[in-house]
C-alpha cells in the first residue's frame, strides 16, 4: 500500500514541523487525545524495517506527551512478515506483566486503514541510544543483565505468536570477496545451512543490541524494537548482541559480555555454531565497511577453531 495521501484533510499540527502526511498525523492526535496540538516530529535513524517518528504532543491541560509511531512502509517486510503491527502488539501486551523496560501500546493501525500502512503508536521510553559509552564494562554488565529478564518472560499461549527462523533462511551465500579466510566462511555457511542445534524455546527479542538498547547516564530505561521478538533460542539473543559488539568494539568486549550473562542466567555452555549462524545471517546487512569486514572476517575464523 501507499502512504496517506499528502492532499488530506489537515489535522491539528504544524506542517513544518513534520515529514508525515496529514492523515497519519490526524490519527496520532485522534488517538492520544482529540484536539491535542503536535509539537515537533522527529525521524529516528536506523530504522531498517520500518519507518520511525518521535511526536511530541502537548494536551489541552498542557502536558506534553511523548510518543513513537512505528510505519510499516516497506513492502519487501511486508511480504515477509504479513501482521507486523499485530505481532508487535501481542509481544508489548506480554512484557507489561514483567520487569522488562518496554514501551506500551496507545492505538495500532494494523491493516493500514487510518495510516495508508501499517502502523503503531507506543509510549516513548526516556533515554537515547548508545553506541559509543564511556565506560565499556558497566554498558556490558547493564546489556547481560537484561537478556534473562527477557528469556524469563512467559510465552504467550495460541499460534499467534511466531516461531524463530533465520532472518535469510533459504539464500545459499557464497564466502565473501573480501574475506581472507574463505575456508573459515565454508565452514559458517555449512552451519547456517545445518540450522540450529537443538534448544528449549523461550521468548526472545531475537534483535537485541546496543542499538535497541535506550539509556539514561549508565542505566538502561528500555529495551525497543520487538518486531521480530519470538519463541525460540536463547543463545540467539546472546550471539547476535555479541556480534554487534564484535563490530563496534572488538572480540574482547564481547567475550567479556558472554562472561558477564553466564554469570547472570547461570548457564555456562554455550555452542560457539551460534557466532557462526549469526554471523552467516549478518552478511546481507553488514554495512559497508573495512572495519566490520576485518572484524567479521576474523570472529568467523576464530569461531570455526
Amino acid at each position: 500500500m501507499l502512504p496517506a495521501d499528502a492532499s488530506a484533510p489537515c489535522g491539528p499540527y504544524t506542517p513544518n514541523v513534520s515529514d508525515l502526511p496529514p492523515a497519519v498525523i490526524e490519527w496520532v492526535v485522534g488517538s492520544v487525545e482529540r484536539g491535542v496540538r503536535v509539537q515537533h516530529v522527529r525521524v529516528f535513524p536506523r530504522a531498517s524495517s520500518s519507518a520511525v517518528h518521535g511526536v511530541d504532543v502537548e494536551r489541552s491541560d498542557g502536558r506534553v506527551e511523548r510518543v513513537v509511531l512505528r510505519r510499516y512502509v516497506y513492502p519487501e517486510v511486508l511480504a515477509s512478515e504479513p501482521a507486523p503491527v499485530q505481532r508487535e502488539t501481542l509481544v508489548l501486551a506480554a512484557l507489561e506483566t514483567t520487569d522488562v523496560p518496554a514501551p506500551r501500546v496507545i492505538a495500532t493501525d494494523p491493516d493500514g486503514a487510518a495510516c495508508g500502512v501499517p502502523a503503531l503508536l507506543m509510549t516513548r521510553l526516556p533515554g537515547h541510544s548508545r553506541w559509543r559509552p564511556r565506560s565499556l564494562d558497566g554498558f556490558v554488565d547493564a546489556l547481560a543483565a537484561e537478556v534473562p529478564r527477557i528469556h524469563a518472560t512467559p510465552l504467550p499461549t495460541g499460534d499467534d505468536f511466531p516461531a524463530y527462523h533465520c532472518y535469510h533462511a533459504g539464500n545459499e551465500p557464497s564466502p565473501p570477496e573480501w574475506s581472507r579466510h574463505p575456508e573459515a566462511w565454508v565452514a559458517a555457511i555449512e552451519a547456517h545451512r545445518a540450522g540450529p542445534p537443538p534448544f528449549e524455546p523461550t521468548f526472545i527479542h531475537r534483535d537485541y543490541h546496543s542499538g535497541n538498547v535506550v539509556w539514561r547516564g549508565s542505566t538502561i530505561t528500555g529495551i525497543v524494537d520487538w518486531a521480530w521478538a519470538c519463541r525460540g533460542p536463547a543463545l540467539v539473543d546472546v550471539a547476535h548482541c555479541r556480534l554487534n559488539l564484535v563490530l563496534a568494539h572488538g572480540a574482547e568486549v564481547a567475550d567479556a559480555y558472554l562472561d558477564r550473562w553466564r554469570e547472570l542466567s547461570g548457564v555456562r555452555d554455550y555452542n560457539r555454531v551460534w557466532d557462526l549462524i549469526d554471523a552467516v545471517d549478518a552478511l546481507p546487512d553488514l554495512d559497508d565497511s573495512a572495519t566490520a569486514f576485518r572484524r567479521l572476517d576474523d570472529w568467523v575464523t576464530r569461531a570455526t577453531r
